[in-house]
């Protein structure tokens, strides 16, 4: 994979990216009012629903990709509970409890990774625009939030379970293959 191929992985993960920037952007200049008039918050629902329609086509992105170009699960580091075992700290862990996962190039784990901070950022502003949209409730008890946080929490464990490739762990190991 060529740094400079525009129909590369990591180039279409980029201009995902570069997607989210651009509804950030009008984000802020939507929700900058104090006032909720009802034309602010017809934009702020448009706004809602182009966000969605980017995290979908961020998510069916992501389904596609060859497989040739996706991860392989390498295995588990097991943990009891929430903390690590008795007398370690996870500085001493080799990674950090959950899967570990391989990828065939680094390259093509970073664009993995873009597409999923990518979805992580959409989903934070969809939970803005959720939060500001149900001003007058608690917008934790919207289906949108659990769907934002589903989403948040599938992302950050795919990411923390990159980490260990990133960081050479397979180079390390002869069990890896």
């Amino acid at each position: 994979m060529s740094a400079g191929d525009t129909n590369s992985l990591l180039s279409g993960a980029q201009r995902l990216a570069f997607r989210y920037a651009e509804l950030r952007a009008e984000a802020g200049k939507v929700l900058v009012p104090s006032v909720v008039p009802d034309e602010v918050r017809g934009k702020v629902r448009e706004l809602y629903s182009k966000v969605k329609m980017v995290d979908h086509e961020v998510e069916r992105w992501l389904g596609v990709i060859p497989g040739e170009l996706r991860y392989q699960a390498l295995g588990w580091v097991q943990s009891k509970g929430t903390s690590p075992p008795a007398g370690l700290n996870y500085g001493d862990l080799e990674a950090f409890p959950g899967r570990v996962d391989v990828y065939p190039d680094y390259v093509t784990a970073s664009a993995w990774n873009v597409g999923r901070v990518t979805r992580l950022l959409l989903a934070s502003l969809a939970l803005r625009l959720t939060a500001w949209i149900h001003s007058l409730v608690d917008y934790r008890l919207t289906s949108k939030y659990e769907v934002s946080k589903l989403v948040c929490k599938e992302m950050v464990e795919d990411i923390i379970a990159s980490v260990p490739f990133h960081l050479g762990r397979h180079l390390k190991r002869k069990d890896t293959g």
